[in-house]
């Protein structure tokens, strides 16, 4: 790690290195593109880890080696204790994988923790210079080329460039006054472009993942996370993600989702992810081969606003469905509906003032919708359609619905 961490740990923890890390929610992956960029400021995961126990396990680990400085060494002492207790069958060489894991959460957490307090220097006039460290076995020569680069905390090229800047990466930045850049062997002037990585697209020196600022989105809600990973991850992930953050995450999409409920007055094609597929539901769809392509569970506008003015014989009563992230986490039964073979939905099943209500969804509704923000977006969805309320006993068919 760069000498400056090592100087933090011998002075003692690193307040703001600790708090960014105890701030993260532990999530399950299969693989390490599973969480990338500013989702890493909220979440704690390790590429191919799924049981919470496991992740739990191997994020105390990490929390000694930034708590307490505990070396490389001592961290793969308990790497090992815990790879023996869960039989965990992780891929890649047992010294690289425990390096990648220390270094990167060591890094990160680091330059997360020292981006509140260059935040601050940049309010008091102070410059941000980039630094490499030159103690790194295998130097990259572009990261050596922007050693001294010393800029404006506002100008563009920080967003992408604010390291660690790639797997490994140990450079890191300092606040200087402008009047002293020349004097700390820095130089100042228009930001270098280098050029883009054909390979991935990114600015040449980034690597895939890496084009972002540690830190940034420290205070983003939990659920904004979740809610965006949601659509993308596979549907056992998302499930297992959800499940693991029920708590947090249902209140917070309630709340949201009541907002705009409320506030809503036409359609314009946007959808809201309100809940997810539970993991045992994924299990039984898995099971019958007709698992969905994620687990998310997306409402759009125009039902909403169908449900609110809904005029017809027995509808789901509004002040219920305004709620309804939070009845979603909780119904009475799913059931797989069959009465279209080739469309098959789900049933989901609530009491509702000693009544029995419905929602609709539909798996894999191909559709194109808006995001909030008014990005189009394609699906597949897990579309909530139609709710109404229902006698029990038109559940009751085997022919149609399986629970």
């Amino acid at each position: 790690m760069p000498t400056t961490i090592a100087a933090k740990f011998a002075a003692g923890p690193f307040t703001e290195q600790v708090e960014f890390f105890q701030a993260k929610i532990n999530l399950p992956t299969r693989g390490w593109r599973d969480i990338q960029r500013g989702a890493h400021d909220r979440a704690f995961v390790v590429a191919g880890a799924m049981a919470a126990d496991l992740i739990s396990d191997l994020r105390g680990a990490v929390d000694g080696a930034i708590r307490q400085g505990d070396t490389l060494d001592t961290f793969r002492k308990s790497f090992d204790k815990t790879v023996s207790k869960h039989g965990w069958d992780y891929h890649g060489e047992r010294n690289w994988r425990t390096r990648v894991i220390y270094q990167t959460n060591l890094a990160t957490s680091y330059a997360a923790g020292r981006l509140g307090q260059l935040r601050q220097a940049a309010e008091d006039g102070l410059w941000w210079m980039y630094r490499h460290n030159d103690s790194v076995q295998h130097p990259r020569p572009l990261h050596v080329s922007w050693n001294g680069i010393t800029l404006p905390a506002d100008d563009p090229w920080w967003r992408n460039h604010y390291p660690p800047n790639d797997w490994g990466c140990h450079c890191y930045v300092t606040a200087v006054h402008p009047s002293r850049v020349k004097a700390r062997g820095g130089r100042t002037g228009p930001a270098p472009d280098d050029g883009t990585d054909p390979a991935t697209g990114l600015p040449a020196g980034i690597g895939e993942g890496w084009d972002y600022m540690p830190g940034a989105r420290a205070d983003e809600p939990i659920s904004n996370l979740i809610r965006d990973k949601l659509i993308t991850w596979q549907a056992d992930i998302g499930s297992t993600a959800f499940a693991a953050m029920q708590e947090v995450l249902v209140p917070a999409l309630t709340r949201e989702f009541t907002r705009w409920a409320d506030a809503l007055e036409r359609a314009s094609g946007q959808t809201r992810v309100v809940g997810a597929l539970s993991p045992k539901v994924v299990q039984g769809l898995h099971a019958r081969g007709l698992a969905p392509t994620s687990a998310h569970l997306a409402v759009r506008d125009a039902d909403v606003l169908h449900a609110h003015r809904d005029t017809k014989a027995d509808p789901l009563p509004w002040a219920w469905y305004r709620e309804l992230p939070a009845h979603l986490a909780s119904p009475v039964a799913v059931l797989l509906d069959k009465s279209k073979p080739k469309e098959p939905g789900l049933l989901y099943v609530f009491n509702i003032g000693g009544k029995t209500g419905k929602v609709v969804v539909r798996m894999d509704y191909q559709v194109e919708t808006r995001e909030p923000g008014g990005r189009k977006v394609k699906g597949p969805f897990n579309i909530l359609r139609t709710g109404k309320l229902i006698q029990p006993r038109a559940l009751k068919d085997p022919v149609t619905y399986e629970l």
